[in-house]
């Protein structure tokens, strides 16, 4: 059963880089059981409006409450466990088998799920045949799998990706939609920075643009969206 409740909530997010102030004064709610899709150019904030929410990056000022508690700056480590993440490319121990990283992600997060989630998350991704395969053996499109697959392991509440879809064919970019509809069904807040704005309206994403040290949501009859 879906609960549209809001579940994440962005509070007066101001955040620079090197110096360079990235986004100013950002306000949003994201809700369970929704996806949201945040577009924008390279270097706009998207990835770096993610590493605030995770603890990676320090924010100027601000809050991020996640669940009614506030995680800016790294804060509650188990709150933070219940959320999974995908920033930038995937890296994994080369001998390790496709079941070890998965072994390994729940052995560090505490969090137990049922054999049957893990078996669903294997099966429409398609790794179900490769668990016993060494990452060093896997391509590029198999290793993104992978690391969505290490993302989702713990059942996240909130699910932040960066470009998902990023050197993916045709069916495994199937495969990642199907999971991720599955897991918003399930009541996880998904959020994705990308620039394949199809996939995030076939995914009936709630659009934001990002720009301009802003973040604001988009329609579907935007303009801004034909000059994408």
């Amino acid at each position: 059963m879906q609960s549209n409740h809001i579940i994440l909530k962005i509070c007066h997010l101001s955040q620079s880089l090197n110096n360079n102030l990235i986004l100013k004064d950002v306000n949003l709610n994201f809700q369970s059981s929704k996806i949201y899709g945040l577009v924008g150019t390279n270097g706009s904030g998207k990835t770096t409006l993610m590493k605030s929410i995770l603890g990676l990056n320090y924010v100027d000022s601000g809050q991020i409450i996640f669940k009614e508690i506030n995680i800016e700056n790294g804060q509650h480590e188990i709150q933070r466990a219940q959320i999974g993440s995908l920033i930038e490319e995937p890296l994994f121990p080369n001998n390790y088998t496709v079941q070890q990283v998965l072994a390994e992600q729940q052995a560090l997060l505490k969090v137990k799920v049922t054999r049957n989630y893990l078996d669903k998350l294997l099966l429409l991704l398609g790794l179900n045949r490769k668990l016993e395969t060494k990452v060093k053996n896997l391509s590029l499109g198999w290793r993104k799998k992978l690391g969505i697959l290490r993302a989702i392991c713990n059942f996240p509440q909130l699910l932040l990706l960066d470009e998902p879809f990023n050197g993916l064919d045709r069916l495994s970019v199937h495969q990642v939609e199907e999971i991720l509809t599955f897991l918003a069904q399930q009541n996880t807040c998904i959020v994705i920075a990308s620039h394949l704005i199809q996939q995030l309206q076939e995914l009936g994403a709630e659009l934001y643009w990002v720009k301009n040290q802003q973040i604001t949501l988009l329609r579907r009859a935007d303009k801004r969206l034909a000059d994408y």
